[in-house]
């Protein structure tokens, strides 16, 4: 009974070190230019609309931008606005949403 146990525990950390992005909104055709990073809405000096929301884990930053960049403009988002991210009571960063802008002129 443990060696089962201990396989489903390996499993789920498995399973939980390889989560990735997820999002919630909607989806355009995919845009070809680069897709902008900002850190605050008063930032963007474009018109644009909110469509959709990512959350992902909170990578190293690079990483974490590199995948936020890449599932937005599969959706057709030309920006990421990175919000605050989700903090656990003992300061580890758990979690990090973004808005998904798509620029008014596209």
């Amino acid at each position: 009974m443990k060696r089962y146990q201990l396989i489903i525990l390996g499993l789920s950390f498995l399973l939980s070190s390889c989560a990735s992005v997820s999002y919630f909104g909607d989806r355009y055709m995919p845009v070809k230019s680069d897709v902008e990073i900002y850190y605050s809405v008063h930032d963007v000096k474009k018109l644009y609309k909110v469509i959709g929301r990512l959350t992902s884990p909170n990578y190293d930053e690079d990483r974490l931008k590199a995948e936020l960049k890449n599932y937005a403009r599969t959706v057709g988002g030309n920006a990421v606005v990175i919000n605050k991210p989700d903090v656990t009571n003992d300061g580890q960063s758990v979690s990090v949403t973004a808005d998904v802008l798509r620029y008014a002129d596209e």
